[in-house]
């Protein structure tokens, strides 16, 4: 997952059991223990090398901090024989270790650690440290804050790196959710990539009684809300409407809505979803007489920035209804869709 100079000389004939030399600052900075911890809870996928031989093997098993240390190898992945059984080394030969890409991952894929720092620049830090950033690397972690606009992510005091939506571009506002799990995958220290498109959305309330609350005979009445369950990126901003937020990139989203009545009604009903007034066609779907709730919902809309959209209630009782105050009877919903 990260890049990993640590390797260092393996002695012993195992097949399971082995000591690690102390030889790491002939080869690199770090011993195995110094570098991913010590103990079975710090597994990782090495590659075992003795070249006199032209034996080999990948392997599962982890370093434990002793005097020397030593390596328990748990399973063995693939070998030079060509099958995933135990090799019996050689005693005199020269052997090497090597903590592979796949040790890092190991180590960071069983890790979702809470990030610091700020909206626009997050930090956070895994255990062991990684050395650098590769491609196609895969992190997790938990957002302490919703980001505000593009931002970078700084992973145990290594360079900043910019965090992009799954498509390359910038972060827009609200792209990263505080307390929500992000993945991103590096494309080297070029950027992070989101792996899966933020949700953006709304869910809009009435609260309590706002505007016009009843629905006049065969006359479109236009529900008005007081509240929100959520908003992603100022979809609503009061009254009636939601509306499409500029330079977000919102091409098609899916409404949904309900309005409820204190009885039934005697004739057919109608919710209306309409963009822009009177100008789209709207999904007009009729209720039967002796429905009390009324219910819509829209296939995938183009839209475009700055669109607005609303329900509208009719029905043809012959008097105008009053809206329940039944508060949660009553929502409208926008999501975009991908």
């Amino acid at each position: 997952m990260l890049a990993s100079r640590v390797r260092q000389s393996i002695q012993g004939a195992g097949p399971t059991a082995f000591t690690l030399a102390d030889d790491a600052s002939a080869t690199q900075s770090r011993t195995i223990v110094t570098a991913y911890g010590s103990g079975s809870t710090r597994p990782g996928i090495f590659t075992i090398i003795d070249t006199a031989a032209a034996q080999w093997a990948v392997v599962e098993g982890y370093a434990t901090a002793s005097s020397p240390d030593t390596f328990t190898l748990t399973r063995t992945i693939r070998n030079s024989q060509g099958n995933a059984n135990n090799l019996t080394w050689s005693t005199t030969n020269t052997k090497t270790i090597f903590v592979g890409e796949c040790a890092d991952l190991v180590a960071l894929l069983c890790q979702c650690p809470t990030t610091g720092g700020t909206a626009s620049a997050y930090t956070v830090t895994y255990g062991p440290s990684p050395l650098a950033l590769v491609s196609n690397a895969v992190a997790r972690f938990v957002p302490h804050v919703t980001n505000t606009g593009a931002a970078t992510l700084t992973i145990n005091g290594l360079a900043p790196i910019p965090l992009q939506r799954p498509d390359g571009t910038a972060l827009q506002a609200g792209d990263i959710v505080q307390g929500r799990v992000t993945e991103v995958v590096f494309y080297g220290a070029a950027a992070a990539r989101l792996l899966t498109p933020p949700f953006r959305g709304a869910l809009l309330r009435r609260t309590t009684a706002s505007g016009a609350d009843f629905a006049d005979n065969n006359v479109a009445s236009t529900a008005i809300w007081s509240g929100v369950d959520y908003d992603t990126n100022g979809f609503w901003s009061g009254g009636s409407r939601i509306t499409i937020p500029s330079g977000l990139g919102i091409r098609r989203v899916r409404l949904s809505a309900q309005v409820g009545l204190p009885v039934a009604i005697t004739a057919t009903g109608y919710l209306i979803i309409r963009r822009g007034g009177a100008t789209f066609p709207e999904p007009r779907c009729p209720a039967p007489a002796g429905t009390q709730t009324l219910w819509a919902s829209t296939p995938p809309l183009q839209v475009q920035d700055g669109d607005y959209l609303e329900v509208l209630v009719q029905q043809t009782s012959g008097a105008a209804r009053a809206f329940s105050t039944a508060w949660d009877l009553h929502w409208f919903s926008i999501e975009e869709v991908k």
